[in-house]
């Protein structure tokens, strides 16, 4: 019986540390997902500072446990002034990091996420959500 006891507790120790060891395997991936984001988003964007450019731009990583990637959301916000005019334009992309590929766009033309082109912003937003949540 007392041997029973110590291997239920020696599994249920090996249990936890694995665990730990998972969840700070996640930390890492994520924290390397940032700055390889951030990376990625200074390399595309490094002009952005420039008034002239006539645009701002944004961006938000995750690590995707599920599918072990790190994507980029990155939005561009596109501005001209004709006068007391300003129209604007607003661009969606959801980059592969660790591929460097577009995976989603959204813009007023086109609406695709991976292979599947949708049909409004509502159902791109929900398939990024997911995409950003696992």
């Amino acid at each position: 019986m007392r041997a029973l006891v110590i291997l239920v507790f020696a599994i249920e120790v090996l249990t936890q540390q694995a665990r730990a060891d998972s969840v700070s395997d996640v930390d890492s991936r994520q924290q390397n997902c940032e700055v390889r984001g951030a990376e990625q988003f200074e390399r595309r964007f490094e002009l952005t500072r420039r008034a002239e450019n006539n645009y701002v731009a944004t961006y938000s990583n995750h690590f995707n446990t599920k599918s072990q990637k790190c994507f980029s959301v990155q939005v561009k916000v596109h501005y001209e002034t004709n006068g007391n005019r300003i129209s604007s334009s607003v661009e969606y992309v959801v980059l592969d990091v660790d591929e460097r590929k577009v995976y989603g766009l959204l813009s007023d033309d086109q609406c695709r996420i991976a292979s599947t082109t949708c049909v409004s912003k509502t159902e791109w937003e929900r398939s990024v959500s997911l995409l950003m949540q696992e």
